[in-house]
């Protein structure tokens, strides 16, 4: 009998920059770290969360003393599932408060996502 053993990886990748961030997000797969690391990072459009994680390997978005600065009515939508998002400092800065509406905002498929330290 031949037993077949099947190793995930995760990779680990800092992120520095708001076009960074865009594009790890979109090409994150199951298991990944994203790392924000200590800035201001400002969305001027919504971060789409459109890859998915697994309920054994999610993704994870976590911040390192990053601020996330919303000009936007979605700063995150999220879905897609199985995602976690950890430490993460968010703030509006719409000029009018009615164009900042969500932090996060979870819609369709984006079962097993939590929100931490957020």
């Amino acid at each position: 009998m031949i037993a077949f053993l099947s190793l995930a990886f995760s990779a680990e990748t800092r992120i520095q920059t708001i076009e960074d961030l865009r594009s790890a997000v979109s090409t994150a797969a199951p298991g990944d770290i994203l790392i924000l690391e200590a800035g201001q990072y400002t969305l001027d459009s919504t971060l789409n969360i459109t890859a998915a994680g697994t309920e054994a390997a999610p993704i994870t978005l976590r911040g390192e003393g990053a601020t996330l600065l919303s000009n936007t009515v979605e700063a995150i939508k999220v879905s897609a599932p199985y995602w976690h998002f950890e430490n993460l400092s968010m703030q509006g800065i719409c000029a009018d408060d009615s164009n900042c509406e969500h932090a996060f905002h979870l819609v369709g498929a984006a079962d097993g996502t939590w929100v931490q330290g957020c």
